[in-house]
């Protein structure tokens, strides 16, 4: 079980210390309350007051994400970063146009459809990074991310999901 008492002694942030699914103890469970007034509060739900950021859903909405617990069986879970009233984490959605390729090199350029000024590029190894302002890639993109490949009209026509770095 994971207790408030031990996340103070340590220099972790909140979403560092708890993983979806750790028990939590009924302090940290009063933090959630506490702190700020909480964003949602039911008898099984329990989600932080301050946005802890802000993802983009499948409906292409940019909507804010709450560290939440749950209640099973009297208990308190951490469920993770989770949409305004749910208990299942939320997966930030991005929905890109393939702008050019360069098949030598196994490279795929695209542009976002909701903020056109970014821009992505998938390597021949299916890792998705950003591309910084000049176009140079600018570190691999996080794990998880759902990657909805669109046409220039905007209809999806496939999607993935963004995997973990393995340099």
């Amino acid at each position: 079980m994971k207790t408030f008492r031990n996340w103070t002694a340590t220099a972790m942030s909140l979403t560092s210390f708890l993983k979806p699914g750790d028990e939590v103890d009924q302090e940290m469970a009063d933090y959630f309350i506490n702190a700020v007034p909480p964003k949602t509060m039911t008898t099984d739900l329990i989600q932080l007051g301050e946005p802890h950021d802000h993802f983009r859903d499948q409906d292409r909405k940019y909507r804010p994400v709450f560290a939440t617990l749950k209640r099973q069986g009297g208990k308190w879970f951490y469920a993770g970063i989770c949409f305004s009233g749910q208990s299942e984490p939320a997966r930030h959605h991005l929905f890109v146009t393939q702008e050019s390729e360069v098949p030598d090199f196994g490279f795929k350029y695209y542009r976002s459809l909701c903020s056109p000024k970014l821009q992505y590029l998938q390597d021949r190894f299916g890792y998705w990074h950003g591309l910084d302002s000049t176009g140079k890639p600018d570190g691999p993109l996080k794990a998880g991310i759902v990657v909805h490949i669109c046409n220039a009209g905007g209809t999806r026509i496939s999607e993935e999901t963004t995997r973990q770095w393995e340099a």
